[in-house]
């Protein structure tokens, strides 16, 4: 993609559709610049389904993040969920 470093990245309910977290956390990392935050939201899960193939639990987004070279993420809020039982919402940066 040809875009300019950009401040931030959100990423909201859409991480659990990629199977390889790692390379695509990298990937997307380029496109930020230096302490460019990244807000992820997702299901507090790690068990998948159909609609939610690869879940990324606030503990499993703290891994990614330390795999990545990403800061450690702050949790910013949950709320509970009838689909998978809570949600939450979490920032990082770049190290």
């Amino acid at each position: 993609m040809d875009l300019p470093l950009l401040d931030g990245i959100m990423m909201a309910n859409s991480l659990h559709y990629v199977k390889d977290q790692i390379s695509f956390l990298l990937f997307i990392k380029k496109y930020l610049k230096p302490q460019g935050k990244l807000v992820l939201i997702e299901y507090n899960a790690d068990t998948g389904n159909m609609w939610v193939p690869y879940p990324v639990s606030f503990v499993r987004f703290c891994e990614l993040c330390k795999e990545t070279g990403l800061q450690p993420p702050k949790l910013l809020s949950t709320i509970s969920s009838r689909f998978l039982n809570e949600i939450y919402s979490s920032e990082t940066r770049l190290s």
